[in-house]
């Protein structure tokens, strides 16, 4: 979600009311003072994306290694991920030429390590599609692959993923084929926490992938 830059009017009808009165004695900010903290926008917090109390979208990714870390599966992820979508030969070509805060080992991830990132959606994550075990055009059959109600994820967007990660919700290309065709890869709907392929003369997300040091 991108912030707007307009100012609100509270901030510019206090001062107007101040000048008038001839009020502008410093205050202590703080509830109850008429400090500026009553009049910043509501911005959501840690607690409120945590909706249900567990570790759906928290503890956040750590800062390290050059992107977003997970201590759980030590990945490094790109973050914030590229603002365009491309067709999956551009994804390829694009993590295998980045450069990024030091790095240059960036490469496009596969379907399970795409999967990894699927939070609040019961059994998204174990979809039956698996690089290299499975990735038939019929692996995605298993429990958990049919996803959840769009929209409808514990981020505050409702985005099926880890909330501290920067980027569009959206589907996102995996260098997995989806076999036995020769068009088609494998990719992960954060919308719907679906696994899913799609053609590759199609645009879709992309999140770039390094292991660390």
């Amino acid at each position: 979600m991108r912030r707007t830059s307009e100012p609100t009017l509270a901030p510019l009808l206090l001062a107007a009311a101040m000048a008038v009165t001839g009020c502008w004695q410093a205050q202590e900010v703080g509830a109850g003072t008429g400090g500026i903290d009553d009049f910043l926008p509501d911005y959501p917090t840690i607690e409120d994306t945590d909706s249900d109390g567990d570790t759906d979208t928290w503890p956040p990714f750590e800062d390290e290694h050059g992107g977003a870390y997970d201590p759980d599966t030590q990945l490094v992820w790109q973050d914030p991920a590229l603002d365009d979508l491309l067709m999956w030969q551009e994804a390829m070509d694009y993590c295998d030429e980045l450069v990024h805060a030091g790095y240059d080992d960036w490469r496009l991830p596969t379907v399970d390590e795409l999967q990894t990132l699927l939070r609040g959606c019961e059994g998204a994550e174990d979809c039956g599609v698996d690089d290299p075990e499975c990735l038939l055009s019929n692996c995605n059959d298993g429990p958990g692959c049919e996803g959840c109600e769009d929209w409808e994820g514990p981020t505050v967007d409702g985005c099926y993923t880890v909330a501290s990660l920067e980027g569009w919700c959206e589907r996102y290309w995996s260098r997995s084929p989806a076999l036995p065709g020769l068009y088609r890869n494998w990719l992960v709907d954060f919308v719907q926490a679906k696994t899913l392929s799609d053609e590759i003369g199609y645009a879709n997300g992309v999140r770039c992938i390094r292991a660390p040091d």
